[in-house]
């Protein structure tokens, strides 16, 4: 019997995605903007999926900015923000804002993730250290 052999050498992703700070600092009780801008550098349209944000214990998701491009508020599962009502659509060259406050309720350094899902497919954003003083 004839079997086919291939060999994947790398995948090409037409999204990247970005933020404005890395690093942030607010105080405790304090809230704050977060943005991630989602990019589609391919020539068809980008279907995501779901949208989720990973919050730490010392920052809580208080609402979305006005100016985003997400309609309705997320759900939860697992202390884990999601956005499954789309699909959001991002077209060739265009880029999806996704733009939420949060505030802080304990002091403590801790990491913010992004993700979305696309093409059956997991597309990470840049982690944001954030520091509640």
């Amino acid at each position: 019997e004839m079997f086919s052999l291939l060999r994947i050498r790398g995948l090409k992703v037409d999204t990247v995605i970005r933020t404005d700070s890395e690093n942030i600092e607010i105080d405790f009780g304090a809230r704050q903007k977060i943005t991630f801008y989602v990019g589609n550098s391919s020539s068809d349209i980008l279907n995501i999926s779901s949208i989720e944000l990973e919050l730490p214990p010392s920052v809580v998701f208080s609402e979305i900015d006005p100016a985003s491009d997400l309609v309705s508020n997320p759900g939860i599962s697992k202390g884990i923000y999601m956005w499954t009502a789309g699909p959001y659509t991002v077209k060739a060259g265009d880029v999806f804002i996704a733009s939420v406050y949060i505030r802080a309720n304990a002091k403590a350094t801790d990491i913010i993730k992004f993700r979305i899902t696309t093409a059956n497919m997991y597309v990470h954003g840049p982690d944001i250290e954030i520091t509640v003083r």
